[in-house]
C-alpha cells in the first residue's frame, strides 16, 4: 500500500507478467463486486487486514479473469525465490500435482544497517533461516542464543506463506 518504488521497479522489471493494482479509486471500486464488502466496509480506512482480505478478493477475480492458475501473496518486503529461479516452471510443476495449496517456509532479513532504502533486496542479504527448518538440536541452541525478553529470533511470524491454485 505504501511503496510506490517497488510497484515501479516489479512493473519496470516484469511488465505484463505481474498486475498491481495500488490502493486508490479503482482498487477500492473493485472491492465494492465483492461478496465480502458488506463485511469489511466499515474497517478498510483503519484495519490492514480488512484491506488484505479484500486485496485477496480482487486477486482471486483478476486471475479467474486472466487465466492465472497460482497465487500468492508477499508484502512489499518479501521476497518468492525458487531453486532454478523460475517461478513460472515452479507453478507449472505446482500444476501437475494434486494439490490446491503449496507452503513455503520463510526466512526473516537481518538488516546491517538500521535504515534501509524502500527496495529493501538491494540492500539486505543476510537472512535468518524459519525455526522449521532445524533439527531440535540446532533449534535449541540457535533459539536459547537468540530468544530473550527483549530479542526474538524471529520478530514476525514464522508459520509460511501459502500459493493457492485459483479454482
Amino acid at each position: 500500500e505504501e511503496s510506490p518504488g517497488i510497484a515501479k521497479a516489479v512493473a519496470a522489471t516484469h511488465g505484463a507478467e505481474v498486475t498491481i493494482m495500488q490502493r486508490g479509486a479503482a482498487l477500492e471500486k473493485e472491492w465494492h463486486t465483492l461478496a465480502t464488502f458488506e463485511k469489511f466496509k466499515g474497517q478498510v480506512a483503519d484495519d490492514h487486514m480488512a484491506r488484505q482480505i479484500l486485496n485477496a478478493g480482487v486477486a482471486v477475480k483478476l486471475a479467474r479473469e486472466m487465466g492465472v492458475k497460482w497465487l500468492l501473496h508477499i508484502d512489499d518486503d518479501e521476497l518468492f525465490y525458487t531453486q532454478h529461479l523460475d517461478v513460472q516452471a515452479h507453478f507449472q510443476h505446482l500444476d501437475a500435482l494434486p494439490m490446491d495449496q503449496a507452503i513455503y517456509l520463510n526466512m526473516e532479513a537481518v538488516p546491517a544497517k538500521e535504515e534501509v532504502p524502500e527496495l529493501h533486496f538491494t540492500a539486505i542479504t543476510t537472512f535468518k533461516r524459519n525455526p522449521h527448518v532445524y533439527t531440535k538440536e540446532e533449534s535449541a541452541r540457535v533459539l536459547r542464543t537468540w530468544n530473550s525478553e527483549r530479542h526474538k529470533y524471529f520478530m514476525g511470524y514464522q508459520v509460511g506463506k501459502a500459493a493457492v491454485r485459483v479454482l
